[in-house]
């Protein structure tokens, strides 16, 4: 058997210090590399999540808290500094915009939902210089709903669709989005389509196929009793 040992938040975060360090004084030789910024910018965007980690398992010491929240604003800056110095080098570049969004969408991801449209926007000129990447619409699909904004989403998982019909993450959000809006003959359409992807592929061992086939099975109890119900009215 095979051994895995996860790492301590402590053993990541000097690890993630290290690889911040190289980057950044990496950056500062060359200002102008844009995949150097990136790769700075990515780091710092790891150790806000760190921060932010700590600071959720934290028992309450109020001094310390007061660091980790500076430290989130000082890494948070840095992170969007970084990857803003990519694209004011070469704004033409998808990698710059692709970074600059996945850096809005961690930063959404952690409780700064005040930067939905800044992901969005980068999401958009991501998508402009590379529109087949079926997984940035998924990405905006995801930010949309931190907005509420469900009809938006569903349309951004449209154009997943139309690119890769058989991407099952997309198929799955845009069933749940559908049940919640009351449509359950598309939210049903949705899953069984992604089970007989599934199924094709001899996927049907997967967590994904069994909890589709729950939420599948979990609808046929209530049109089976009026089904029922309706024949037995008939017959009398």
């Amino acid at each position: 058997s095979v051994l895995f040992i996860v790492p301590t938040i402590e053993e990541r975060q000097i690890f993630i210090n290290s690889m911040t360090y190289y980057y950044a004084t990496a950056s500062k030789f060359d200002g102008n590399n844009p995949l150097m910024n990136r790769k700075t910018g990515g780091m710092y965007l790891e150790l806000v999540g760190i921060s932010a980690e700590k600071y959720s398992k934290n028992g309450g010491d109020s001094t310390e808290n007061a660091d980790l929240i500076s430290s989130v604003g000082k890494w948070k800056n840095y992170a969007l500094d970084y990857t803003r110095k990519s694209i004011d080098t070469n704004p033409a570049e998808y990698s710059n915009w692709e970074t600059r969004a996945q850096v809005y969408m961690g930063l959404v991801g952690m409780g700064f939902k005040d930067y939905a449209s800044d992901s969005l926007y980068s999401l958009q000129k991501a998508a402009e210089l590379n529109p087949l990447n079926y997984e940035l619409y998924y990405s905006q699909a995801q930010v949309y709903l931190v907005n509420g904004d469900k009809d938006s989403a569903l349309s951004a998982l449209t154009k997943v669709l139309s690119i890769n019909a058989q991407h099952i993450p997309s198929l799955m959000l845009a069933a749940d989005i559908n049940n919640q809006k009351g449509n359950t003959d598309v939210y049903e359409s949705y899953l069984k389509a992604a089970k007989k992807i599934l199924e094709n592929g001899g996927q049907t061992n997967t967590d994904v196929y069994k909890q589709i086939t729950e939420k599948l099975n979990a609808t046929v109890p209530a049109s089976s009793t009026t089904e029922t119900t309706n024949t037995t009215e008939t017959t009398h």
